[in-house]
């Protein structure tokens, strides 16, 4: 009985696998192209306000000269390496940190690198799989702003493909400290992150 039982498992398993690998081959993008850029606009919440820090106080974010540049290398149709890079400003007697209104301009720059892990695979309508993807992100990463600090992060995300080279991507990233330090500036914080994704 227990063989039997097993024996089922395994069957489901692979038929499972066998209908994702279809999907996967129909999708309305090129899978063969493995690599990604993203040139995107970031905001940041330090605010203390999560997650609604976004909507409710947006001058309270940092976002000035909010650059982010991403790269993905796709593994197969359940993983992708990413790493990114970021640059945003907090500006002086508008943003806050931490509660408190900043009293001068202060940088902020971050940098990433971890997996995505694709879930859409698991969703039984291909047709919005065949051209949406979401992902949870763990990674790890360091960012500055008047001393740097190492963060472990988790975020997740959706990309929104428009044509077989070029999709619409948001993420959403919570940031953690590795280690709380005398920084009067850096802590644990969420960025939002909205951009444009190009296969090569």
């Amino acid at each position: 009985m227990k063989f039997k039982i097993l024996f089922v498992l395994i069957f489901t398993m692979n038929s499972v696998t066998a209908q994702r690998n279809r999907s996967w081959s129909k999708r309305s993008y090129n899978i063969d192209s493995r690599l990604s850029v993203t040139l995107a606009l970031n905001m940041v919440n330090s605010s203390g306000d999560y997650p609604f820090g976004f909507i409710k106080t947006p001058k309270a974010m940092a976002f000035n000269t909010p650059i982010t540049l991403i790269f993905d290398y796709r593994l197969n149709q359940w993983f992708s390496i990413t790493t990114d890079v970021s640059n945003n400003k907090w500006k002086a007697n508008q943003g806050i940190i931490s509660g408190q209104v900043v009293k001068k301009d202060v940088p902020y720059f971050s940098s990433n690198i971890g997996i995505n892990i694709y879930l859409d695979n698991f969703f039984i309508d291909d047709s919005i799989q065949n051209n949406f993807e979401f992902f949870i992100q763990p990674t790890v990463g360091y960012f500055k702003t008047d001393k740097g600090s190492y963060s472990i992060n988790m975020g997740f995300g959706a990309s929104i493909w428009i044509t077989k080279a070029v999709a619409v991507s948001g993420i959403v990233q919570n940031k953690w400290m590795y280690k709380k330090t005398n920084s009067k500036y850096s802590r644990s914080h969420q960025q939002l992150i909205v951009g444009i994704k190009h296969l090569f």
